[in-house]
């Protein structure tokens, strides 16, 4: 996956003639998911345009049930990473197609 997103980056790259290599752009990778992961562990929102927005929540105490063994069990309160994709990935995903006009008599 992660040597995907960097061959789709280096072609990225190479039309904006932006000259980078394979391993620097890892490098690059790595540092900002090093660097996302502490903001958003710090409860700070890491925004990363055109991409997502990701911040931590609070998620509260809460029973579940185990389906194999039917047992219910409590799992504390913790913090949940929340992902939101920004317009542009959504966009992406499923094009805004304008609605043909009505044909005039």
């Amino acid at each position: 996956m992660k040597a995907e997103l960097i061959g789709a980056w280096m072609e990225q790259c190479k039309a904006d003639k932006v000259d980078v290599s394979a391993a620097r752009l890892g490098a690059l990778l790595s540092c900002l998911g090093r660097a996302i992961g502490e903001l958003v562990a710090d409860g700070v929102e890491a925004r990363i345009p055109g991409v997502c927005i990701l911040k931590s929540v609070e998620a509260p105490e809460r029973e579940v049930r185990i389906p194999a063994s039917g047992e219910r069990v409590i799992v504390p309160a913790h913090r949940r990473l929340n992902c939101v994709a920004a317009m542009a990935m959504k966009r992406a995903l499923n094009p805004v197609v304008p609605p043909e006009a009505p044909d005039k008599p």
